[in-house]
């Protein structure tokens, strides 16, 4: 009986050990991702949103040189 019970809860540590270590590297990818995109991927800190809204990618060059 102790046996068990002591094995079931090592099981137990276990898992909960490998809960926290994919915890600690979830939280370590979102603060990389919060220092590079600014808050929340919106760019307003850090380098732009790589997920750009526009289509053709025209806006961003001077007006001269823009297709009618």
């Amino acid at each position: 009986m102790a046996r068990r019970n002591r094995s079931s809860q090592m099981k137990r540590e276990r898992e909960q050990k490998k809960r926290d270590r994919q915890r600690r590297k979830d939280e370590k990818a979102a603060m990389k991702r919060e220092r590079r995109f600014g808050n929340n991927g919106s760019g307003e800190a850090g380098l732009p949103d790589p997920r750009p809204d526009r289509s053709d990618g025209q806006e961003n060059r001077p007006p001269e040189s823009r297709e009618p």
